[in-house]
């Protein structure tokens, strides 16, 4: 998938871009790496749906990222509801307050992120923990524990492809939960022997 580093488009494989996150991750010192401040759009550049070749799914999984990783997430008007635009000014065009234009589904799909960063504290100020890498997708987790020693966790998966399904090892975490809840589907999915089975399509925040 193409990226942008100094304003310079590459591609880059996803076990690359992994290695990249990780590394930036790791140089910057924690409080520095928490109150960074994260975005995909800007008016800089052109919409980050136009770069994403009007790929929705690609789009839901950088809300994803964004509203997992690290740092404080900004979104650029109009990203949230699929505003679509090249560079400027066209990145800078007056946001469509008419209701019908916008992608509902997608703003709605946004919503739920938001309400899982806003409502975990992992996912606030949680540890980074990197779990799986494949050819399309990246599994991370987020890791808090609090002064009474109870651990608050987040998984998040994302994938630039069509989704497939993958094992992640909880052993990793220390975790023995066998039960987590992807945040915007609802749905309960269920570890076993320390493996949880997820099958991943455009986004997924699993809590517990």
């Amino acid at each position: 998938g193409g990226t942008t580093i100094y304003n310079t488009p590459i591609q880059l494989e996803t076990s690359e871009l992994a290695a990249l996150i990780c590394e930036r991750h790791r140089v910057i010192p924690t409080p520095m790496s928490l109150s960074n401040y994260n975005l995909i759009g800007s008016h800089d550049i052109p919409r980050a749906l136009t770069r994403f070749a009007g790929d929705k799914n690609k789009l839901i999984s950088a809300f994803t990222l964004l509203m997992s990783f690290p740092g404080v997430p900004g979104i650029y008007y109009g990203d949230e509801i699929g505003l679509s635009g090249a560079g400027d000014p066209h990145c800078r065009a007056p946001f469509p307050w008419d209701a019908t234009k916008w992608d509902t589904g997608l703003l709605e799909t946004v919503k739920k992120l938001i309400k899982a960063r806003r409502s975990s504290v992992a996912l606030q100020r949680g540890a980074l923990v990197w779990l799986l890498t494949t050819l399309e997708t990246i599994i991370f987790a987020r890791v808090y524990t609090h002064e009474d020693g109870r651990v608050e966790t987040a998984i998040v998966a994302a994938t630039r492809g069509a989704g497939e399904t993958v094992s992640v090892d909880l052993t990793k975490l220390g975790s023995s939960h066998l039960a987590w809840r992807d945040c915007v589907t609802g749905e309960i999915v269920k570890a076993q022997s320390q493996t949880l089975e997820l099958t991943v399509s455009s986004r997924g925040v699993l809590l517990v």
